[in-house]
C-alpha cells in the first residue's frame, strides 16, 4: 500500500499542475493571445496589461514549464504504482521510455506523453522550434524553462522563438488542454484500476 500512497502523491501533484495549465491557457484562448491592440481610443499602460494579461509573451515559457513538470510527476507517479523505483531525474526521455514500454499502462496515456516527448512526433508541434532555434533537446526543456540560461552562463535561450505568435499560438495551447484533461482522466482511471487490484 505505501507504493500506492507515494504514487498517489505524485499523480495528485501532477494533476493539480496540469489543471493550473489549463486555466491559464483558457484565459490565453478567451483573450486570443494578444500581443498588440488596436483602437479607436488611447490605450494606456494598464489598459494594455489587463488585455494581454494572458499573452504567450508574458506566461508561455513558465506556463509550459508547468505543463513539462506535470508530465514528469505523472510519469514518476506512475512508474511508482507500476512497483518501479523512481530515480532522481529530470530526463523526460527515460521517463517517457519506461513508461512506453510497459504494458500494462494503457496506451492513450502513453500517446499522450508521446505527442509532447518523443522526438519523431515533436515535428508538427510548436515546442520543436523553440528546441531547434536553441539547439536543445527536449530534456533540455527543464533548465530552459526556469533559468534564461545555460548552466555556464553562455548562452541566452532566444524565447522568441515560442513569443508573440497571436493567434498561430491557439492550436498548440488548445491541444495542450485536450491532452492534460485527457491525461487526468486516463490517470485517475488506471489508478483506480490498479489500487482496486491490490
Amino acid at each position: 500500500m505505501g507504493e500506492s500512497h507515494q504514487s498517489l502523491a505524485f499523480l495528485t501533484l501532477g494533476i493539480n499542475f496540469l489543471n493550473l495549465v489549463e486555466n491559464i491557457f483558457s484565459e490565453t484562448i478567451k483573450q486570443g493571445n494578444a500581443h498588440f491592440i488596436i483602437g479607436d481610443e488611447f490605450i494606456d499602460e494598464k489598459s494594455y496589461d489587463q488585455k494581454t494579461k494572458w499573452s504567450d509573451f508574458r506566461i508561455l515559457p513558465p506556463t509550459l514549464f508547468i505543463f513539462y513538470h506535470a508530465l514528469e510527476l505523472i510519469m514518476k507517479g506512475l512508474e511508482i504504482l507500476e512497483n518501479h523505483e523512481p530515480k532522481p531525474t529530470h530526463s523526460l526521455n527515460d521517463l517517457y521510455s519506461k513508461i512506453r514500454i510497459n504494458e500494462q499502462i494503457p496506451v492513450a496515456i502513453k500517446n499522450i506523453f508521446g505527442k509532447h516527448i518523443d522526438e519523431k512526433f515533436l515535428s508538427s508541434n510548436d515546442i520543436k522550434n523553440f528546441l531547434d532555434t536553441n539547439a536543445l533537446s527536449i530534456d533540455d526543456l527543464y533548465e530552459a524553462f526556469r533559468y534564461p540560461t545555460d548552466k555556464n552562463f553562455n548562452e541566452v535561450y532566444k524565447y522568441l522563438a515560442l513569443k508573440y505568435r497571436g493567434r498561430k499560438l491557439l492550436p498548440y495551447i488548445e491541444l495542450i488542454i485536450e491532452d492534460s484533461i485527457q491525461l487526468r482522466r486516463e490517470t485517475v482511471s488506471f489508478y483506480r484500476s490498479r489500487v482496486n487490484e491490490f
